[in-house]
C-alpha cells in the first residue's frame, strides 16, 4: 500500500528517542526553582547568623493524557483472506492503525492541549513561546503571575530576518544553555534557505568537472541544527531546548507497555458485531521544565 496522505515528523522522532516513564505519582510534577535563597552572605567574627527557611522552590503540575487508535477486523475479511493471507491483513491492519496514530500524535504536538475539552496532548504552543497568550496557565502555574516560568513569544514577524532570529536565540539562551533544534514549515525553512544563498559555494569534483548545486541540504543557525516538520502551525518557528522539553509515558496497568509507551491490547470479539476490535493505548504527556529556555515566532512569511 502506497500511502497518499502520510506526512514526515521529524519532531516525534527527536523526542521518542528521549522519552522517559513517569512512575511517581499519579501525574508529572516537576519541581522548579523561581529564585536564589537570600540567606547567607558575608560575615564576621561572632556575627549572628541567619538561618531562616526561604521558598525558592515549587511544583509544575502536568495533566497525564490519554490517545488510543482502535484496529478492527471483520470476520467476513479474515475469511475471504484465510490461510497465509490473514497474516499480511493483520500485518496491514495494524501498519495503518500506527499511522493514523501518529498523525492524531503530531497533529496535538503542534496544539495547545485544549482541543476535545482539553484532553489533548498538551502541545508545544503552550509548552514552548507560550508567554501567557496562548494559554493563561502552564503547568498549573499562572503566568501573568509567575513571570519567571513565561516562555518566549513574538508574533508578526512578517518577512523573515536574520535578526528575527538572532533576536529570538538569544532571548532563549544563557550562557551556553541554548535550544538545541529549531522546528519550522517548509515555506519558513525555504525563506531561511533564500537569506543563505550568498553564502552557497561550488566545488570542483575530484574528475575535474565542475558540479552545482541551488539549494542546501542541511541548515542550522549558530550551529543548531534547522529542520522542517509538515506537522508545524503555519508561519510558525519553535526554538527548542531538548534539555529542558521532554515526553513522559506512564505503563498500562493491564497491558504490557513498550519503551516508547505505546500499549497495544488483544483482539477482542465485540457484543453486537462480527469481527475482532484492539486498541493502541499511550498515557503521557509533554513537559517543558523551563519554558523561558524556549521560545517562538509567529507569523513568519517569505
Amino acid at each position: 500500500i502506497e500511502d497518499q496522505i502520510g506526512k514526515d515528523h521529524p519532531l516525534l522522532g527527536r523526542l521518542r528517542d528521549i522519552i522517559k516513564l513517569w512512575n511517581g505519582g499519579t501525574s508529572p510534577e516537576i519541581p522548579v526553582k523561581y529564585r536564589h535563597n537570600s540567606q547567607g552572605g558575608s560575615y564576621s567574627g561572632l556575627d549572628v547568623l541567619s538561618t531562616g527557611q526561604e521558598q525558592t522552590r515549587t511544583r509544575a503540575k502536568f495533566t497525564i493524557k490519554q490517545i488510543y487508535q482502535p484496529i478492527v477486523l471483520s470476520n467476513i475479511e479474515l475469511a475471504q483472506n484465510g490461510g497465509e493471507k490473514i497474516a499480511d491483513l493483520m500485518d496491514t491492519e495494524m501498519e495503518e492503525a500506527k499511522d493514523s496514530l501518529t498523525d492524531k500524535f503530531c497533529t496535538q504536538l503542534f496544539s495547545d492541549g485544549t482541543g476535545n475539552g482539553s484532553k489533548d496532548l498538551t502541545g508545544l504552543h503552550a509548552a514552548c513561546g507560550n508567554d501567557g497568550t496562548v494559554t493563561a496557565s502552564y503547568g498549573d502555574i499562572v503566568l501573568a503571575t509567575y513571570t519567571w516560568f513565561k516562555g518566549n513569544y513574538t508574533a508578526s514577524v512578517g518577512s523573515l530576518m536574520l535578526s528575527d532570529l538572532a533576536t529570538m536565540f538569544d532571548s532563549c539562551k544563557s550562557g551556553q544553555d541554548s535550544p538545541s533544534i529549531i522546528v519550522t514549515t517548509e515555506i519558513v525553512m525555504s525563506a531561511y534557505e533564500a537569506l543563505l544563498q550568498p553564502q552557497v559555494r561550488f566545488q570542483g569534483e575530484a574528475s575535474g568537472y565542475n558540479s552545482g548545486d541551488g539549494g542546501m541540504k542541511a541548515l542550522s543557525f549558530r550551529g543548531v541544527p534547522l529542520i522542517a516538520d509538515e506537522y508545524c502551525t503555519s508561519g510558525s518557528m519553535f526554538f527548542i531546548n531538548e534539555k529542558y522539553l521532554k515526553m513522559y509515558y506512564m505503563k498500562h496497568p493491564k497491558f504490557s507497555t513498550d519503551a516508547k509507551g505505546f500499549t497495544v491490547t488483544p483482539l477482542r470479539d465485540p457484543v453486537n458485531q462480527d469481527g475482532q476490535v484492539g486498541f493502541i493505548f499511550w498515557y503521557g504527556q509533554l513537559v517543558n521544565s523551563n519554558p523561558r529556555r524556549s521560545g517562538r515566532l509567529l507569523d513568519v512569511t517569505a
